[in-house]
């Protein structure tokens, strides 16, 4: 043991996203008492926080490892049904192959589709006199009593033992910490939207149907018993070059939970469509909010694509569409430990594909909340249990970066021979044991 005891830490979180308010309620489960979260707005008005999240049993298994039972539970009662694995198809709604999620048994690694800003509200319980909003980081400093001093724009500061940038691709802790560190665009842009499935089965729209009877796609899980379709399950899209389609269900889990506007999501279908963006019909990899002109650029570039992917896009509310391009982070080699360190998209910011992004920096938070709590328990130093999570940072964050890199990529690309052996691989897939099982391999929690 490192020391029978230690003065209490005290810890500066700078950001409220999803890492930064995990790794506040973990460290105050773990002993950590002294714990502020600077937030730099009150209200989140970007629309990306309107779009669902998908936790993953590492993300799952983080949240419940750092949070109150009863935050825990409400984020279960909230979370929507869990999809039944993915399937991946032409444009033509051809099968290629398909994976079947498994369930689990587990209490604390579910698979929970939830609203990111439902999720971010529910965080934020219990938490009233830990976070601070409107209080926007500029800089820190490191006094000479060895405290980290943090400074914000209303000429304010804060000391703490520790300081966490949590604070998103944008992070002005990392642009000071880790000047090398590089976030840069892909060349790669998306254009998401939703649409309501009450609205779906509304008289006069194209997609007119009942639920029940929306577009089914035959795989080879079809076989074993179960129906495949859009409702049941995540669909990639792929055609024979240059873009891919990711649609997922958002359907209740619970009806008898009551419901909350701040944390709830109308039932719908969500849709994302990736590629460069002179394909996507955009000037520029930029963001745009420009609903009914997304509307008919994604139509134009499905315009060839099966009847059900083009009523899809033509039903969905403009006001729900919106660009953004992407990014990603360089890795960066291995840094001197300080009293400063990271979570999240703040070092390692990654593409959306994958859904890993999210996951990613709850794993992150329940790592540097074992570390410190440690630190705090007296069983190790204070740079050495830093030096620790980060090295864990690096390796998983950055391989998590390049798996989903390397997926937007092949999504993107317009060699169509490339795209053939994708998609060949895929099919392949479906006959192969051993190649499925690889392709499809769950990365477990550490």
């Amino acid at each position: 043991m490192f020391a029978s005891s230690r003065p209490p830490l005290r810890v500066l979180v700078i950001g409220a996203g999803l890492g930064g308010l995990c790794l506040a309620h973990g460290l105050r489960q773990a002993g950590v008492a002294h714990v502020d979260v600077f937030e730099r707005a009150r209200v989140q008005h970007d629309p990306l926080q309107s779009y669902r999240i998908h936790i993953n049993p590492i993300g799952s298994r983080a949240l419940h490892a750092c949070l109150p039972t009863s935050v825990w539970q409400a984020i279960v009662a909230h979370a929507a049904r869990p999809p039944r694995g993915i399937a991946f198809v032409t444009h033509t709604l051809q099968p290629l192959t398909a994976f079947d999620e498994p369930p689990s048994s587990a209490t604390d690694a579910r698979s929970l589709p939830i609203s990111r800003a439902g999720l971010r509200t529910l965080l934020l319980d219990g938490l009233e006199d830990v976070v601070h909003f409107d209080k926007r980081c500029v800089g820190y400093d490191l006094s000479a009593a060895g405290q980290v001093v943090a400074r914000f724009a209303d000429g304010t500061t804060a000391s703490g033992d520790v300081l966490v940038g949590a604070d998103g691709a944008a992070s002005v802790v990392r642009r000071q910490y880790l000047p090398q560190a590089r976030v840069q665009p892909t060349g790669v842009a998306g254009i998401a939207g939703k649409l309501r499935l009450d609205d779906a089965a509304a008289p006069g729209l194209p997609l007119n149907q009942a639920a029940a009877t929306w577009p089914s796609v035959d795989h080879a899980a079809a076989a074993h018993g179960r129906p495949a379709g859009w409702l049941e399950q995540m669909t990639m899209v792929v055609p024979p070059r240059g873009l891919g389609l990711f649609v997922a269900p958002f359907r209740r889990a619970a009806a008898d939970v009551p419901w909350r506007d701040d944390v709830d999501l109308p039932d719908h279908l969500f849709w994302a469509l990736i590629g460069r963006p002179a394909q996507l019909g955009l000037a520029a990899a930029e963001r745009s909010e420009d609903g009914p002109a997304l509307q008919r650029q994604a139509a134009a570039a499905v315009a060839d694509w099966h009847p059900a992917i083009r009523q899809l896009i033509a039903a969905s509310d403009p006001s729900t569409l919106l660009s953004v391009p992407l990014h990603t982070s360089a890795p960066v080699p291995a840094w001197p430990s300080s009293r400063v360190t990271l979570l999240g998209d703040a070092i390692h910011t990654m593409t959306p594909l994958q859904g890993l992004g999210g996951n990613t920096a709850l794993q992150d938070a329940a790592r540097l909340v074992a570390a410190l709590g440690a630190v705090q328990r007296g069983d190790v130093p204070l740079l050495e249990a830093i030096g620790a999570y980060e090295a864990a940072l690096r390796h998983d964050g950055f391989a998590a970066v390049r798996q989903s890199l390397q997926v937007t990529e092949q999504l993107a690309s317009t060699n169509a021979l490339a795209r053939l052996a994708f998609t060949s691989v895929l099919r392949l897939a479906d006959h192969v044991g051993p190649l499925h099982r690889r392709l499809f391999r769950r990365p477990e929690a550490a």
